[in-house]
């Protein structure tokens, strides 16, 4: 399993997607084991949109299968 740099949930919506989708490029994802998700680190306060652009990035970036 590996560690990937946390994203900056507090960044805005544009650096949060390029973030998501500089990890999922990043060939972490080729033997198909990688489950992208907040791990704990999602403070009360991130913005909703944040969550949204994390998502948007898997669309556009991830692969399931």
């Amino acid at each position: 399993m590996a560690i990937v740099t946390p994203i900056d949930f507090d960044a805005h919506n544009p650096e949060v997607q390029e973030e998501t989708g500089r990890i999922l490029q990043s060939g972490i994802t080729e033997d198909g084991r990688f489950v992208l998700r907040e791990g704990g680190n999602l403070a009360p306060a991130t913005p909703e949109e944040n969550v949204a652009a994390i998502y948007a990035a898997c669309k556009e970036f991830g692969r399931y299968g």
